[in-house]
């Protein structure tokens, strides 16, 4: 990690070596841990150093396409306002979007978005978009169309690394125990490994701090 403290050589000496440290201890491969760590800066609205981490996820395996992937799926956890700078840094680094266009007919969004919210949680979740009534109902459909239909059916990234991205935005966002469990179990079921989160949780521990890294570690352990 290069010098952000330029006013405490010290400090930035340390965190290099934290960061050092936490990214050895971690068996993950190159792209993962950084598409990891890409997400956790996104979730603690940290723009400046995303953007200067990109060049070096790109060097070390991640596609400019991955990080355009990247940033759709976690407005949908973050919001756009929160998302907003991400998409302006990424684009003074890699340059106007070259990705696939989005699909604008809503039923075969929400189509699509069913089959992979069933392909990653399971059969019970076939209907969800219809569940309740008024808000509840609506929102549902929004979450199937849009966070489901418009971007994990986008391929690029696979639902493995997909859910890891999100429990990754989700444990550094803190506050939304429900649903980083849910994706928690979602994550195991489509192929990491509990003790993998576990090591991605340690890898990103420089980023969110103690309290949040032993609330993640808690709730994969009881998921």
């Amino acid at each position: 990690m290069e010098n952000f403290y330029g006013y405490d050589e010290q400090f930035s000496k340390r965190m290099a070596q934290f960061h050092a440290e936490t990214e050895g201890d971690c068996t993950a491969p190159a792209r993962e841990k950084h598409l990891a760590i890409m997400a956790c800066l996104i979730a603690c609205g940290s723009a400046n150093i995303f953007e200067k981490h990109i060049p070096r996820a790109i060097s070390e395996g991640v596609t400019a396409e991955e990080v355009r992937e990247l940033l759709y799926q976690a407005s949908a956890y973050v919001g756009e306002a929160r998302a907003y700078d991400f998409f302006a840094a990424a684009g003074r680094i890699l340059g106007p979007a070259q990705v696939q266009p989005f699909n604008p007919d809503k039923a075969e969004r929400l189509k699509a978005g069913e089959q992979a919210q069933t392909d990653i949680f399971g059969e019970g979740m076939r209907g969800f978009a219809n569940a309740g009534e008024g808000a509840d109902k609506i929102i549902h459909s929004r979450l199937v169309s849009n966070c489901f239909g418009d971007y994990y059916t986008r391929g690029a990234i696979d639902y493995r690394v997909r859910e890891l991205i999100t429990v990754c935005i989700l444990l550094t966002l803190g506050d939304v125990k429900p649903q980083l469990t849910s994706h928690i179990k979602a994550a195991v079921a489509n192929g990491n490994s509990k003790d993998y989160l576990k090591q991605v949780v340690l890898l990103l521990q420089p980023y969110n701090g103690y309290p949040r890294t032993l609330n993640a570690l808690s709730a994969i352990e009881s998921a």
